[in-house]
């Protein structure tokens, strides 16, 4: 076959691109036309192959004429039932034949067209975003694994503390019901020792007042020494006991303030473990939405890969399954942004359940805070209660051991004033004793001897001394009771001043 002329190569060119522009609008219609079967569509390649033969033997034949007889081309074409991947056949022969090779272009524009090559796109993002996905899920998992080492070992930071703080507490506890026990020891001792020392010394004033006669001033001094000392000897124990009763109640109000701040301290470890088990719930929400996530992408990928080989091995029914993948993807992608706006609001709930559990924990938590300070309030009144209504009935047994004691005196002072008139009367026989020695004593001697009374003198002497220190003697308890009922007299009132103001306290 000859060669086509160089000259006549350009006009044949322009008469191919008519042809192409002829067949691309017949391509444009028979594009909207069914397909029909594989058989049918091999008989019509054929056909069109040979039509193709034959222009172009008209074309390298007709070396005198103008061109290729397009007129006999468009109408074997437009009778042509062609398939779209027949059309696509023509299409690029004519470009090859306009242009000459050039596979890049035809690949690109075969890719353009092919939905193969798009199935492939499509699983290429796919996967690329399963990548992502599976290395966001690593690294969430690997975030998880360190909160959870570090969750351990603060929950056995915090489990050694308590051990310690409750040990500690023990100890406290231990020492403070000791001290307690020593206290109420050396209390009923103090209080045992009192009740002696006021017994005794209501036996020595019932002696003294019994048996005044016959106890001399110095034997009496000594008896009021012994008990003015032993007064003060209580009244030292007394404020000893005092003393320590209020180094008690300081140690034992350190203790309680310990045992507060421990129970603090266990409310906060334990407003913490919430808060680490909240996240640690959060965060293994997020990977099974991520593992859910990683499924569903799995699952599409398969279905992409499924689709993808039935591309590949059925190309015939090509276009039915290309439109049948668009309306699906149609479908998905409805679903997908029905379930992005479901997982948004699903977000959204779950942001406002997560504040409004927030709010709740720590509207409980100060609820808990105002229980417990209630309750801790409650239990100091009902013991300032308890211990004001013990203090009321001591200052009561008191008042009323002081209203004996003060009718025993008021008793003893009668008893005084009828010594005090024995004491005058005592006085006036002093008197007239002492006028009577001086009288005897200034009579002559010899006179005392013509009546034959020599020891009249002395015996009259040692009466009156003897009555002297009688008197004397009597003064002297006459002053000492004096004093102790002024003692009385003002712990009395003491105590009814105190025993008014615990009453006021009380109301």
């Amino acid at each position: 076959m000859d060669s086509i002329p160089p000259g006549k190569c350009g006009a044949a060119r322009l008469r191919v691109a008519e042809a192409h522009k002829t067949l691309l609008s017949v391509v444009g219609i028979r594009v909207k036309s069914p397909l029909f079967a594989s058989q049918q569509v091999s008989a019509h390649v054929c056909h069109v192959t040979n039509m193709w033969c034959h222009s172009q033997q008209l074309a390298t034949t007709s070396g005198d004429r103008d061109g290729v007889n397009v007129s006999l081309l468009v109408p074997l074409v437009r009778k042509a039932e062609l398939s779209r991947s027949e059309v696509q056949i023509l299409i690029d022969l004519l470009l090859n034949k306009q242009q000459g090779p050039n596979d890049e272009h035809s690949e690109w524009y075969e890719g353009r067209q092919d939905p193969v090559v798009k199935l492939k796109k499509q699983l290429a993002e796919k996967e690329k975003a399963l990548a992502e996905e599976q290395e966001a899920a690593q690294a969430v998992q690997s975030k998880l694994r360190e909160l959870r080492s570090e969750l351990n070992s603060e929950r056995s930071r915090l489990t050694q503390m308590c051990r310690q703080l409750e040990e500690g507490l023990a100890a406290k506890t231990s020492e403070v019901q000791t001290l307690v026990t020593r206290l109420q020891l050396a209390t009923e001792a103090a209080s045992a020792e009192k009740q002696a020392l006021v017994q005794q010394g209501q036996q020595v004033i019932i002696i003294v007042v019994t048996g005044l006669a016959g106890v001399t001033g110095a034997a009496v001094t000594s008896i009021v020494w012994s008990l003015v000392h032993q007064e003060q000897q209580l009244t030292s124990i007394m404020w000893s006991l005092v003393h320590q009763e209020q180094q008690l109640q300081s140690k034992y109000n350190e203790e309680h303030i310990l045992l507060c701040q421990l129970q603090e301290k266990d409310q906060t470890q334990g407003v913490f473990q919430q808060e680490i088990l909240a996240q640690r719930q959060q965060l293994e929400l997020h990977i099974a939405r991520l593992s859910e996530a990683e499924g569903a992408y799995k699952a599409q990928v398969g279905q992409l890969q499924a689709q993808l080989h039935e591309q590949l091995n059925v190309n015939a029914s090509l276009a039915v399954q290309l439109r049948d993948a668009q309306l699906e993807r149609d479908g998905i992608t409805q679903q997908l942004a029905h379930l992005q706006e479901v997982a948004v609001r699903a977000e959204e709930i779950t942001r406002q359940l997560e504040k409004s559990n927030h709010a709740r924990s720590e509207v409980e938590h100060q609820l808990t805070a105002l229980q417990h300070h209630d309750y801790e309030k409650t239990k100091e009144v009902q013991a300032e209660r308890l211990r004001l209504g013990s203090d009321l009935e001591q200052l009561q047994a008191q008042v009323q051991r002081l209203r004996e004691d003060k009718e025993h005196l008021t008793h003893q002072v009668s008893s005084l004033s009828g010594l005090e008139d024995e004491v005058s009367q005592l006085r006036e026989e002093n008197e007239s004793l002492a006028a009577q020695v001086t009288a005897v004593t200034e009579r002559p001697a010899a006179e005392g001897r013509e009546n034959g009374d020599l020891h009249y003198p002395e015996e009259d002497k040692a009466a009156f001394i003897n009555h002297d220190t009688v008197v004397k003697q009597k003064d002297s308890l006459i002053e000492s009771l004096t004093s102790e009922l002024n003692i009385h007299k003002t712990e009395t009132s003491r105590l009814s001043e105190e025993l008014e103001v615990q009453r006021e306290k009380n109301n």
